[in-house]
């Protein structure tokens, strides 16, 4: 995920523990198979450059971790 604009909130590990908070020009690598998940922090606009590689499902929702 390469952050264009705004702030990227991503949550992975168990209960979400591992917190990352991208900014422009960031890049977050995110390993196959990981559950994760991605927000926006604040109210302003955010935009973010998704690419998927491989084959199958590309997204699978899951119960995640409660918010924090």
């Amino acid at each position: 995920i390469y952050v264009v604009s705004g702030t990227l909130h991503m949550e992975s590990g168990p209960g979400g523990q591992d917190v990352v908070e991208a900014q422009p020009g960031d890049f977050v690598f995110v390993p196959p198979h990981t559950v994760h998940r991605e927000g926006n922090p604040t109210s302003a606009e955010a935009a973010v450059i998704v690419i998927r590689a491989g084959s199958g499902e590309a997204v699978f929702n899951v119960d995640g971790p409660d918010a924090i």
